[in-house]
């Protein structure tokens, strides 16, 4: 460290008797800028001098690579009682290789507040400024004389001095040499002064100092004012404060000019709470609420809608905060609301309602503005519903099932053979083929022929066939083939003797082989034969 800092002592005092030659100091990564900054008109500095900022820069226009960028700053303080002060200053140079460097300065001490140097004298018009090329080696007789300065003086005056502003106000005022060039600033003189009219005061005064404005032209003199979305401009115009930029009165330098008044437009206060509901205490951080006053102009669209807002902490276990607001006077009125945080325990958004807060702007009550000041314009916040919890419904039991009564068995089901729910002769079919099944067992024949069961029908046994088929002996029906049924069975010869029939015995049917029975044959008799002889008996 300590041979670093003889390093550069050393190198510092080469510089100053011009030890180094400039070839050197050209492959070094530094150019040294030298010359002189002096007073003008031989003015001397006064008591405490006059302080001097150096500022040297390159922007080259290469926003992908800002390296190649310079920008650099020194003070220098010319002396009581001197006039003028040498400087040198070694200035980085640029990686661009063909990088372009401008030099200005900014004063105070009732000069012009800058000007740019300029082979030609300084300037204080960038247009005009002369560029040096530092990346070639040192640049010696860059020598800067300051501007002299002039001032426009006057005030802001606020345009209803009835009412004095509840909080302080932040106007700007410019005064601007226009050049030729409208489409760029490069040759326009720009000098900007903030001005504050304080709190319960209805103005305040200012000074611009600005260098002299060439011969035929002027200073454009204006204020501007900007609070929230809400913007104001005013133009000194010798009849009065003008909104139109092309109506002005420029302003001649050539002597200190005084009185040149702005005037803005009216401005009013509103003031309220903002208040927690139900005696809420706020938390330890307390809570924050932004006020806004929502103005919506008498154009159709946007263009002239506005908004200005304030931001008040309701602080820990208080429970409202006032506030209070300067705003311009509006014919259409104002509609105020809150904003909190969505994690607090209130709906973040509410509107004034002389009746109460409310969470929809269609029900706002709008606040009229005049000269005088508005109060009472209270905000109590809304409370954010709490959902109401859904009850856990009791379990209804299960009625358990009652056992179905069994019905009781009708004794007629037994004959339902098929299983169809009903009577009828399909059972009857159903028994037949239960009959003609037992007709294939290998020894139903000879035990049919042993017992000879089938030889021993009674009386009685016809009785029973009779009563089943009543249904048919009364002809409930209506079949034909079973007209006189009775009679049938009146002129039967019950005598079945079978075993001596000469019929079952010329045939004999007890060695008769059934399956050696041609159905075909018998089935083709049958559709042929017996169907067609008995449809043609029915004609």
């Amino acid at each position: 460290m300590k041979r670093s800092r003889i390093f550069s002592l050393f190198l510092v005092v080469c510089l100053a008797v011009g030890f180094i030659p400039t070839a050197a100091v050209a492959e070094t990564s530094y150019s040294v800028l030298s010359g002189v900054l002096s007073l003008p008109n031989g003015d001397t500095a006064p008591s405490g001098g006059v302080k001097i900022t150096l500022n040297v820069y390159t922007d080259n226009t290469t926003p992908s690579n800002e390296n190649d960028d310079v920008s650099f700053t020194r003070t220098f303080t010319i002396p009581k009682g001197e006039k003028s002060l040498s400087y040198s200053v070694m200035v980085p140079k640029s990686t661009k290789k063909d990088a372009l460097f401008s030099v200005s300065y900014t004063v105070e001490n009732g000069y012009a507040p800058f000007g740019y140097y300029s082979s030609n004298g300084t300037t204080a018009i960038k247009a005009e400024q002369t560029l040096l090329k530092l990346n070639t080696g040192d640049k010696s007789g860059i020598n800067i004389e300051l501007l002299a300065g002039k001032s426009i003086s006057g005030k802001i005056i606020l345009g209803n001095t009835k009412t004095a502003p509840s909080e302080d106000m932040l106007f700007t005022v410019t005064a601007v040499q226009e050049g030729k060039n409208a489409r760029s600033t490069d040759d326009d003189v720009i000098i900007s002064k903030e001005v504050k009219v304080k709190k319960g005061k209805t103005q305040a005064e200012y000074i611009l100092t600005v260098p002299l404005n060439k011969a035929g032209s002027g200073y454009k003199v204006y204020y501007t004012y900007k609070d929230g979305t809400y913007n104001e401009t005013g133009y000194y115009h010798k009849n009065g404060t003008t909104r139109n930029e092309n109506r002005v009165t420029l302003i001649d330098v050539g002597n200190t000019v005084t009185g040149i008044n702005l005037t803005t437009l009216p401005f009013t206060n509103i003031s309220g709470k903002v208040i927690l509901p139900d005696k809420d205490k706020a938390p330890k951080d307390g809570i924050k609420v932004e006020v806004k006053a929502h103005n919506n102009g008498v154009l159709t669209d946007a263009s002239d809608d506005f908004y200005i807002a304030r931001t008040v902490l309701i602080e820990k276990d208080a429970s409202s905060k006032s506030y209070t607001m300067t705003v311009p006077v509006k014919d259409t009125g104002y509609i105020i609301s809150y904003e909190v945080d969505k994690k607090t325990a209130y709906i973040t958004t509410g509107y004034y309602n002389k009746n109460g807060t409310q969470s929809s702007k269609n029900r706002a009550t709008a606040v009229d503005t005049g000269e005088n000041n508005v109060t009472g314009i209270d905000l109590t916040l809304l409370k954010t519903a709490k959902p109401t919890p859904t009850p856990t419904p009791k379990p209804t039991p299960t009625p358990k099932p009652k056992p179905t009564p069994k019905p009781k068995p009708n004794p007629d089901d037994k004959y339902d053979i098929n299983g169809d729910g009903s009577i009828d002769v399909y059972d009857l079919i159903e028994l037949a083929r239960a009959i003609v099944r037992q007709y294939d067992k290998d020894d139903y024949w000879e035990n049919l022929r042993k017992n000879r069961k089938w030889g021993d029908l009674k009386e009685k046994d016809l009785e029973i066939i009779k009563d089943a088929f009543k249904p048919f002996d009364n002809n409930r029906y209506n079949m034909k083939w079973f007209n006189n049924i009775n009679q049938w069975y009146k002129n039967w010869n019950f005598n079945w003797n079978w075993p001596n029939n000469n019929w079952f015995i010329n045939n004999n049917w007890t060695s008769f082989d059934w399956d050696d029975f041609d159905w075909d044959a018998w089935n083709t008799w049958y559709n042929n034969y017996w169907l067609k002889n008995k449809n043609k008996n029915k004609k």
